[in-house]
């Protein structure tokens, strides 16, 4: 296991272990959980209590970030689509295309 990426992904996304803090349980912390499981950890430390580690496994919480990231991205390809068609209109209007015909203008 890279823990590096583990903690980093773990202190950023305020979660622990994959499912929850238990599942650090049977590995080689004797008990306890990674420091960057927890709220109050010190920069230094190593490990922390369980008691104080989150209570999110980060698999469900990482799902969600990649959700709305997905979602905003979605979101905002839409938008750039909808504004290329309106300066499509708008060019094809400057120009004259969209005047209304001359036997509906001299009415």
């Amino acid at each position: 296991i890279d823990y590096t990426l583990v903690n980093t992904i773990q202190r950023h996304v305020k979660c622990c272990g994959i499912n929850g803090p238990e599942y650090w349980t049977n590995k080689e912390f004797n008990g306890s959980v990674p420091a960057s499981c927890c709220k109050d950890a010190q920069d230094n430390a190593k490990t922390c209590a369980k008691s104080s580690a989150y209570t999110d496994g980060c698999l469900s919480s990482t799902e969600d970030l990649v959700g709305r990231a997905f979602t905003a991205l979605i979101v905002g390809l839409i938008a750039i689509v909808v504004f290329q068609l309106l300066c499509m209109v708008f060019a094809w209007c400057s120009r004259e295309g969209c005047a209304l015909p001359k036997d509906l203008q001299e009415q």
